[in-house]
């Protein structure tokens, strides 16, 4: 519920662009929300697995299309935050 409602919470920010990774399809009503807002631009994101023909699971909105960045492995790795926060 958190991520939902931060999801809603950053879209209210027209100077903003929100991107959701996550395979959660309990979130797709949020994004729904954020885009009903009309101010931040709203995009999500998937990993695509390294097995040609697997299912890859992308996050979808009722009212318009949405653009999904799709990272595979290697992308993914080199984004991970290593930092050990406390």
């Amino acid at each position: 519920m958190l991520c939902a409602l931060t999801v809603v919470r950053e879209a209210r920010r027209s100077d903003g662009v929100v991107i959701l990774a996550s395979h959660d399809s309990d979130l797709e009503p949020a994004l729904d929300e954020a885009v009903d807002l009309q101010q931040a631009k709203i995009e999500t994101m998937c990993w695509q697995p390294p097995r040609p023909n697997s299912f890859i699971y992308q996050l979808r909105c009722e009212r318009q299309r949405l653009w999904c960045t799709r990272m595979n492995e290697e992308a993914f790795v080199a984004s991970r935050d290593l930092t050990p926060y406390r």
